[in-house]
C-alpha cells in the first residue's frame, strides 16, 4: 500500500468518531458504583456502548489500526455488582489492552484504540493559512505541516 493511500486511510479512520452514549443529569461519577452491570461475550466497543447507556455517561470511542497490522476484536465479558465506573473501564481495557481510556473535564470518557496517545485531530497546529486550495490538496498541505510530520 503506498504512502498516499495509507494517509488517506488514516484521515478517513480518524474522521470516524463514534459516540456510544451521552451524559445527562443522572450520570454517575467516575468513582461511583455502576451497580449491577453485565455485558457478556461482546467486543470492547459493544461493552463500552452498554456501559454508557447503563451509567448514563458519554463514552466516545476512536482510533484505528495502522498499516498492515491485523487485529481481531477480542470477545470480552463484564459481570459486576458494586464496582466503580473507573474499575469497570479498567476491567474492559485489561481484557482488551489495545484500548485506553481517560476522562475529560466535562466527565465524558474518551476511549482510544491503538498505541498513539494522540490522534491527528489532537495535534495542535501553531499557524495554518490556505488560499485557493482544492479539497484534495488540503490533505497534502496538512500532512506537510511540521506539527503533523512530528506526530507521524
Amino acid at each position: 500500500m503506498n504512502l498516499v493511500v495509507k494517509r488517506l486511510f488514516a484521515i478517513l479512520a480518524f474522521c470516524m468518531y463514534l459516540t456510544v452514549g451521552h451524559a445527562d443529569e443522572t450520570a454517575i461519577g467516575i468513582d461511583s458504583s455502576v451497580g449491577s452491570f453485565s455485558s457478556l461475550d461482546k467486543s470492547a466497543v459493544e461493552v463500552f456502548e452498554d456501559l454508557a447507556r447503563h451509567a448514563h455517561v458519554t463514552i466516545g470511542v476512536s482510533g484505528f489500526v495502522v498499516a498492515d497490522h491485523k487485529r481481531e476484536d477480542r470477545k470480552i465479558s463484564i459481570d459486576v455488582d458494586g464496582k466503580s465506573l473507573r474499575e469497570v473501564l479498567d476491567d474492559i481495557c485489561r481484557q482488551d489492552p489495545d484500548y485506553r481510556w481517560r476522562q475529560f473535564s466535562d466527565h465524558g470518557i474518551d476511549v482510544r484504540l491503538g498505541p498513539h496517545p494522540l490522534t491527528l485531530t489532537d495535534v495542535p497546529i501553531a499557524n495554518l493559512s490556505m488560499e485557493d486550495v482544492s479539497p484534495p490538496n488540503v490533505l497534502v498541505l496538512v500532512f506537510h505541516l511540521p506539527e503533523v510530520k512530528l506526530w507521524e
